[in-house]
């Protein structure tokens, strides 16, 4: 009797078995072939991103060579490991396009004439991104430059400034007078200047003064110049010296202003050698400032700067020194700011280079904050009131603080130690690793999004957001992440 009531029993076949088992491995291989697309999406957009910034880097490295270079090469240097770079730099010959030959990586061109420029990037993953573009450098000049108030951006009146060329028989020697006053345009080919061999208030009247030699500039010389200021070679003001540039002025070689010496420049400043503003020293461009090589600060120097400034080499700061630039910024190289050392801009700064900032040294700019390099914050502050986006690492300690006005993008690790803080009042994107040490804090106003890992294991930091967080990796730590806070501390 129970054994017939257990034949009558109805159970699960084999076949209907496997058949299940068969649906439940399509469905996984279905659903893991769409999360496998989304993160391979992705994975190539931040790809996309990184080459156009690394391929952009390329493109102005090259330019800032055929712009301010003496020489007529052209090189392409490319630093970024996984890439490969590809060029085409052509022109036209007799309405012809003909194409330049690469040797070792640099070109020789011909910069009277417009250069046609392809430059590729791509990576191991076979995506890639090209630039096309044109650089055109104007005929030299032989006339003085225009005196008008262009305003905005005044990239062709420094181009113009570094293509004056100056002609002998346009200049008189200085002629000795008690005035001191000298009419004209001017050569003067002393080395020296002081009170024991020249007038101590010469005045460059309705003309351009023209140094051919190394030149130095003693107490207590106070030298005017109507127009604008040529110096081929070196050019140093020495201690307490004077000299007021009314249009603009050209430094063919290194320039020293030493300790509470004033240089002012009422238009545009070309600087084609390494330039360096000592101890208490003022220096005051009404316009424009163009740096091809380095420019260094020590104790107490300042420079204001009425419109742009264009740095290709490095920038070094000391000591409470303060550089004021009333609109937008951008420099190529490494920024080193240390003690108290104060960099403003009224607009937007881009730096491709690595930035290190010590002891309470600070960085602020009223629009956009673009960083193509790591950032080290041992102890100091970073402050855009708008939009904030980082390449590289951003590695803070102690003491260290960033704030942005608005969004932020760290494409790179983002390590805040023991102290540090990172306050964003907008939405914040990190795309890669985050580490918060015990006792630092990121605050997000708006929503946050955390594509990698959030750590330490044990003694981390906290995190606050206002709005949403999108959290895609558990985090493996006691990390503290409150979100849609209503208020954060602050």
């Amino acid at each position: 009797m129970n054994f017939r009531q257990l034949n009558n029993e109805k159970g699960i076949t084999l076949v209907e078995l496997l058949a299940a088992l068969g649906l439940f491995a399509i469905v996984i291989t279905l659903s893991s072939s769409i999360f496998m697309q989304l993160f391979g999406s992705e994975k190539e957009a931040n790809a996309d991103i990184s080459l156009k910034q690394q391929a952009n880097v390329l493109v102005n490295e090259m330019k800032n060579q055929f712009y301010n270079n003496e020489d007529n090469k052209v090189c392409v240097v490319n630093t970024h490991m996984g890439t490969n770079v590809t060029t085409r730099l052509r022109h036209k010959v007799n309405n012809n396009t003909k194409e330049y030959m690469q040797d070792n990586g640099c070109y020789e061109v011909y910069k009277s004439q417009p250069i046609f420029v392809q430059l590729t990037l791509s990576n191991n993953s076979n995506n890639s991104y090209t630039i096309e573009t044109t650089w055109d450098k104007k005929n030299k000049l032989t006339v003085n430059l225009p005196t008008e108030d262009q305003g905005g951006d005044d990239n062709d009146e420094l181009d113009e400034l570094d293509e004056t060329e100056n002609d002998e028989d346009d200049y008189s020697p200085p002629e000795t007078n008690k005035d001191c006053v000298f009419n004209g345009d001017t050569i003067l080919s002393q080395g020296q200047f002081g009170d024991w061999n020249f007038c101590p208030n010469p005045h460059i009247k309705n003309g351009s003064a023209w140094f051919t030699n190394r030149t130095s500039i003693f107490d207590p010389i106070n030298f005017t110049i109507d127009q604008n200021l040529f110096a081929d070679q070196s050019l140093e003001l020495e201690q307490k010296a004077k000299m007021n540039v009314i249009n603009s002025a050209r430094l063919g070689g290194q320039a020293i202003i030493k300790s509470y010496s004033e240089l002012t420049i009422g238009k545009h400043l070309l600087a084609k050698g390494d330039i360096t503003l000592q101890e208490n020293t003022t220096t005051k461009i009404g316009k424009s400032a163009r740096f091809v090589k380095g420019l260094k600060l020590t104790r107490e120097a300042t420079l204001d700067i009425g419109n742009n400034l264009y740095l290709l080499g490095n920038l070094t700061m000391h000591n409470n020194t303060n550089i004021k630039v009333d609109n937008n910024g951008e420099i190529l190289r490494d920024l080193t700011l240390t003690s108290n050392g104060s960099l403003r801009f009224g607009g937007d700064f881009t730096a491709s280079g690595n930035i290190t900032m010590h002891n309470s040294a600070s960085i602020h700019g009223a629009k956009d904050g673009t960083f193509l390099k790591d950032i080290n914050i041992t102890s100091g502050a970073l402050h855009f009131d708008r939009n904030f986006d980082l390449t590289g690492s951003l590695t803070m300690q102690s003491g260290g603080r960033v704030l942005t006005g608005g969004n932020a993008n760290f494409s790179s690790k983002v390590t805040l130690n023991s102290g540090a803080f990172l306050h964003i009042k907008g939405d914040a994107h990190f795309y890669n690793d985050l580490h918060l040490q015990s006792g630092a804090k990121l605050i997000v106003e708006g929503s946050a999004t955390f594509d990698k890992a959030i750590t330490p294991e044990n003694g981390a930091g906290s995190i606050c957001i206002k709005g949403d967080a999108n959290i895609k990796q558990t985090p493996d730590s006691d990390i503290k992440i409150t979100e849609q806070a209503s208020s954060c501390g602050i």
